[in-house]
């Protein structure tokens, strides 16, 4: 494996660069892990010594860098968004005392930004990254920070990592500490989660929880080829990612955790009944006639799987419908015209419904 970082330093922007002080100043983390994997980072993180972070902050402001001041009262962290990139600066009193804090070895590699052969490690770092490995870097990385409960899932199921046994005994002992952290936190790892495979999901899953299985997998294999699940259900999910949580937290609630009221009432509607009977589905289609993403969701997440694609179709059909009223129904009280547009969309979806289900 590649230990020469002489070209890693000439990826950070140079005007970036010069916020750094020559004096102890590192890059660590994920860029380091990634460059050493080959892989593609946007991201970089650095660590400076203590007495420099107020200054870097006040070059920052004078600079006109675009950024945001995190964690204030626990760790600050300074994060600066500079063209398509971010960076976020900490800092360090004692570098080794930092390193013992990090997660993972893997992430625990500090490359000199001003000298390429200035490189401290853990012990374990680059033959865990050689051999794919997760391991902890102490026995309280997860109490330090609870987070990095759902973070180890992530690195197993991005990075297809074998699980350190004592790694995994930790990782077990701390979930019921992962949920007394704050939920955004904790939503902000369960996106990335869900942006990988649920097959490569299922398998980090179960190096940790050994019985684990997913149960009809089917479902997300149809999930994928129905162009309303790859919609975006807000800024961090789309509807496919909930299928993904769906079938996961049958077996496992805790990867439920995090999620916010919107994205929890959607998980309620999954987990709740509802009939295949003509009226008593009209009546759930009416009531979520402008969310049909959600409806088909559900179709896909409950309805037997040979009946999946049928009520898919009935669902866009019933969608496309136009109910004409003439000129004079317009002009009536808005209740009664309701009640006419609802009975006059059932009669059409009634046809639909007859035609696809019991054709």
């Amino acid at each position: 494996m590649k230990r020469d970082f002489s070209h890693l330093l000439t990826m950070i922007p140079q005007k970036c660069k010069t916020l750094l002080p020559e004096d102890g100043s590192y890059i660590v983390g994920g860029a380091v892990r990634d460059y050493l994997l080959g892989r593609l980072f946007f991201d970089f993180d650095f660590v400076v010594k203590k007495t420099y972070f107020n200054a870097i902050q006040e070059k920052i402001k004078r600079e006109n860098f675009k950024f945001i001041f995190l964690n204030k009262e626990i760790f600050p962290l300074l994060r600066v968004f500079f063209n398509e990139i971010t960076l976020d600066f900490t800092y360090y009193e004692d570098i080794e005392e930092d390193q013992s804090k990090r997660d993972f070895t893997i992430n625990a590699i500090y490359v000199n930004v001003y000298n390429p052969d200035d490189v401290i490690h853990h012990r374990n770092s680059f033959e865990d990254i050689e051999k794919g490995v997760l391991r902890v870097c102490s026995d309280d990385a997860f109490r330090i920070d609870p987070v990095r409960y759902i973070r180890a899932f992530r690195f197993l199921c991005a990075y297809k990592l074998l699980l350190e046994p004592h790694t995994r005994a930790l990782l077990k002992d701390s979930a019921p500490l992962y949920q007394t952290v704050k939920e955004e936190r904790a939503r902000c790892e369960l996106s990335k989660l869900l942006k990988e495979d649920l097959e490569n999901i299922e398998t980090g899953i179960q190096y940790v929880y050994e019985d684990f299985r997913i149960d009809e997998a089917c479902r997300y294999e149809r999930g994928r080829n129905i162009v309303e699940l790859k919609r975006q259900f807000n800024k961090d999910f789309i509807y496919l990612s909930f299928l993904k949580l769906y079938l996961i937290s049958q077996k496992e609630g805790i990867f439920l955790f995090g999620l916010n009221e919107r994205e929890k009432a959607l998980m309620a509607f999954l987990n709740s009944d509802i009939s295949r009977d003509f009226d008593m589905f009209f009546d759930t289609f009416y009531l979520w006639r402008n969310r049909i993403n959600e409806l088909i969701l559900y179709i896909v997440s409950r309805f037997p799987v040979d009946e999946i694609d049928r009520f898919v179709e009935l669902v866009r059909r019933w969608h496309s419908v136009k109910v004409q009223l003439t000129e004079e129904e317009k002009m009536l009280p808005s209740g009664v015209l309701k009640d006419i547009y609802r009975e006059r969309l059932k009669e059409q979806c009634k046809v639909y419904y007859e035609d696809i289900c019991h054709s």
